[in-house]
């Protein structure tokens, strides 16, 4: 997708990009994101939007994080009217997930955990891995951070 900017009389096309960052609890993704958002990008942030909806930072309350989760759809189809570079912030989306999220780029976050526990780690990190290794067969770019 293009976008068209007029600066100072010229026009010039820029490619909308949307970018999945991806990686455990407590591995940098919302840090690593927020310091890349300018005022030509937006970030749809799972974990904020469950905790905006219960007005309090209960990031497990799973009602919150369904619905949350109901809201990516829409998030994607309108994000790209409003700015250029749209942030998905996962933990271990699965390929299913991805193919619904359509990525030009991914970036996994790999730093040290903060959080040890999770509800579901194992899964996770089997999700995460087969992500990889769907990506690496040439599906799309990554990053790792």
């Amino acid at each position: 997708m293009e976008t068209t900017a007029i600066i100072q009389g010229m026009r010039l096309k820029r490619k909308k990009e949307t970018i999945l960052v991806v990686g455990l609890r407590g591995s940098g993704k919302s840090t690593y994101v927020k310091g890349q958002l300018d005022d030509d990008s937006l970030a749809y942030d799972l974990d904020e939007i469950a905790s905006a909806f219960r007005l309090q930072s209960e990031e497990y309350y799973k009602p919150a994080r369904r619905m949350a989760n109901d809201f990516l759809g829409g998030f994607l189809a309108k994000a790209h009217d409003y700015v250029r570079t749209v942030y998905i912030i996962r933990t271990a989306p699965s390929i299913k997930e991805y193919e619904q999220i359509k990525p030009d780029k991914i970036i996994f976050c790999e730093q040290q955990y903060s959080y040890e526990e999770m509800d579901d780690r194992e899964g996770a990190e089997r999700r995460l891995a087969e992500l990889k290794n769907f990506c690496l067969a040439g599906k799309v770019e990554i990053e790792t951070k």
